[in-house]
């Protein structure tokens, strides 16, 4: 299990420099059949409200090259991809109060939920019993399941 969001604090490095370390490294954890999942990052960036200078524009568009990145890397290695991005913008940054750093518990649960269901529907199914999968990912449901829990949350919460 890997994120992209620290690549957001590289930002120095070019695009080819950093698909060639994670095709990389994707390439030695498949040589040694360890299946890998490459989480990609929420897009929603809250502009900065203490004054600092506002980067929104060029971090959104930074998120939107790794996350095209993750894609790409899935592509060339047969890792899998767990879209938190996707999932999360199915949601909403305001439904969930969160940013790209996923701040706040309604946000990591989302997220969480999201990784399940991408080991579920990926990498487990060279380990574990095609029964026993196929029951968990019923328990689980779809990635697109995550608003019901966020809601379900929320209720609770009032």
């Amino acid at each position: 299990m890997a994120s992209l969001l620290p690549e957001l604090a590289r930002s120095g490095e070019p695009y080819d420099a950093l698909q060639a370390r994670w095709r990389s490294l994707l390439d030695a954890l498949a040589r040694h059949g360890i299946p890998a999942v490459i989480c990609t990052i929420f897009r929603h960036v809250a502009r900065p409200r203490d004054g600092s200078p506002d980067t929104t524009t060029e971090t959104i568009e930074r998120i939107r090259r790794l996350d095209l990145v993750a894609a790409e890397l899935s592509h060339d290695t047969g890792a899998s991809v767990a879209d938190v991005d996707r999932a999360l913008a199915h949601v909403g940054a305001r439904h969930l109060s969160t940013d790209h750093r996923l701040g706040g518990p309604l946000a990591a649960e989302a997220a969480a939920w999201t990784i399940v269901a991408a080991l579920l529907d990926g990498p487990l199914d060279q380990v574990v019993d095609p029964d026993v999968l196929q029951r968990a990912q019923s328990l689980q449901g779809s990635v697109w399941d995550v608003d019901r829990v966020v809601n379900r949350r929320m209720r609770r919460a009032r």
